[in-house]
This record gives C-alpha cells, sequence and structure tokens, in this order.
C-alpha cells in the first residue's frame, strides 16, 4: 500500500475496515487536506450514530460544506458510470459515506457489464439499479452483489417472474434494505419473496406503488405521534401463504423513525 490507489483498492476490498480509512485519510492530507477532513468528519459521525443507535441522519455543517464544494471533484473519476437523478438539483448519482463513495446509481448496463469490477472503483455498498439496456433478471447473478448493504430495483418493470427470480439471488443475502416500489410485483411475487431464506434478514423492503403491498407503514399526529401502523394489502395473507412470520412486512420502530438504507444494517 505505497501509494493512495492501493490503498484505496484494499478499501474496497474490506469496506469495513475503517483503520485502512484512517490511514488513506493521513496518505492524502498533504495533497488533498479537504478530503481528508472529510474522511475523519463522516468516520466520527458514524461512530457515534452507530453509539447511539440513529436510524437516520444527513450531512450537515463543515461535512456537508465540504461535500458541496469538492464531491463533483471527489467523485469525477467514476462520473461516466453515474445516472444523476435529474429530479434533484445537484443530485450527482452518488453518495459519500465515511469519506468515500458508498452509494451509486448506475444503469443495467453497465452493472451487468462491470460486475465485481464495478466494486473496485470505490468502496460501493449501496447500489441503484437505474433503467437500461439489458434484462434486469441477470442482475440478479452478476458478481460483486455480496457487497451490497441496500439495493434499489425502484421503477424497472419488475412483475412476479422477476420477483421470484430475485428471490433466489443468495449474493444479496448480506443487503438488509431493499426498494422494490413502484413496479409490477403481485400476490405471487410478494410470496415468493416473503418465503425466500435470501430475504429473512431484510429490515425494510419498500414495495409501495405495487399491486400488492403488504408492507405495513406508520402513520403520524402532526406533533410526532404513533397513531397506527397499517398496511394496503393484509401481511398476516402472506404469512399464512409462506408458513412463519416475515420481519419486513412489519413495522418495529414506534419510537424512532424507519432507518435510511445507510444505517439499516446497525438496526437490532
Amino acid at each position: 500500500m505505497d501509494t493512495p490507489q492501493d490503498l484505496l483498492e484494499a478499501i474496497c476490498i474490506q469496506p469495513d475496515d475503517d483503520a485502512l480509512r484512517e490511514r488513506y485519510a493521513t496518505m492524502i492530507e498533504p495533497s488533498d487536506p479537504d478530503h481528508a477532513e472529510l474522511i475523519r468528519l463522516q468516520l466520527a459521525r458514524a461512530k457515534q450514530e452507530r453509539a447511539a443507535g440513529v436510524v437516520k441522519s444527513d450531512p450537515t455543517g463543515r461535512e456537508g460544506s465540504l461535500l458541496t464544494k469538492h464531491a463533483a471533484r471527489w467523485s469525477g473519476y467514476i462520473a461516466k458510470l453515474l445516472v444523476p437523478d435529474g429530479q434533484m438539483p445537484g443530485d450527482l448519482g452518488c453518495t459519500f459515506d465515511r469519506g468515500f463513495i458508498a452509494h451509486a446509481r448506475i444503469a443495467i448496463e453497465n452493472v451487468l457489464g462491470l460486475g465485481s469490477r464495478l466494486y473496485m472503483f470505490a468502496p460501493i455498498q449501496h447500489l441503484d439499479v437505474a433503467p437500461g439496456e439489458g434484462d434486469v433478471r441477470r442482475v440478479f447473478g452478476v458478481a460483486g452483489l455480496e457487497h451490497l448493504d441496500s439495493i434499489s430495483l425502484r421503477g424497472l418493470r419488475l412483475g412476479d417472474t422477476e420477483a421470484k427470480a430475485l428471490a433466489t439471488c443468495e449474493r444479496l443475502s448480506r443487503a438488509t434494505w431493499m426498494d422494490l416500489s413502484a413496479n409490477e410485483i403481485d400476490v405471487p411475487g410478494v410470496i415468493a419473496l416473503a418465503g425466500a431464506a435470501m430475504m429473512q434478514n431484510k429490515v425494510v423492503v419498500e414495495l409501495v406503488a405495487n399491486p400488492c403491498d403488504p408492507v405495513e407503514q406508520p402513520y403520524y399526529d402532526y406533533d410526532g405521534t404513533l397513531l397506527d401502523v397499517a398496511a394496503k394489502f393484509p401481511p398476516k395473507t402472506i404469512e399464512t401463504r409462506v408458513g412463519h412470520p416475515v420481519r419486513w412486512l412489519h413495522y418495529r420502530w414506534e419510537k424512532k423513525p424507519k432507518p435510511d438504507r445507510f444505517h439499516t444494517r446497525y438496526v437490532s
């Protein structure tokens, strides 16, 4: 690990090792003190949030200022692969966490074409698969998904056939957050997912705007008091069909907001 690139490659291989990130910050401090500062700020915030059980947060203060000023430069080397969200001004198609690109929005064809090489550009642990050229079912067999803590397959026209294929994707066993909203998944697809061994560790699964959405959602009063928890389709119907409780159908965070994708892994 004689160069920053060598160390970056090591971080990509071991993205959970924060000591490597600290070493990278020390190595680049003379040439890019702002990036070194961001790494340390985000590592410190992550450590504090895990200890305190924080389930949702966003960069603020000095951290936010550094990202506003430098994120485009720090992500420039991978910009050709990123798909910015046109509805979010200033979105780059990626998010920094613990000092590096941790979330990326990538078109289907590049997810398929790059495979495991995608995860050597940056320590990506959160992936949005954006619409593009290619059969989404092929994504479920591509190498590299085992790195992910979260994945979004929103709006890719997944139906029951694709949901059944997803249910067999053991590479996604690590991920605890999954966005399947705005698709075409009906009861047979939800049953396949609910009964899949790969899905048993999931904490958050979004199925909003599908023909079948049995995931309970919380409803709050204006002062933040939890009023009710309800689902558009009875979750017990799904659980009866699969023969066991399904954790991600139920909202269990009465005293906290639903965790975002960067914190779900740390929710007990």
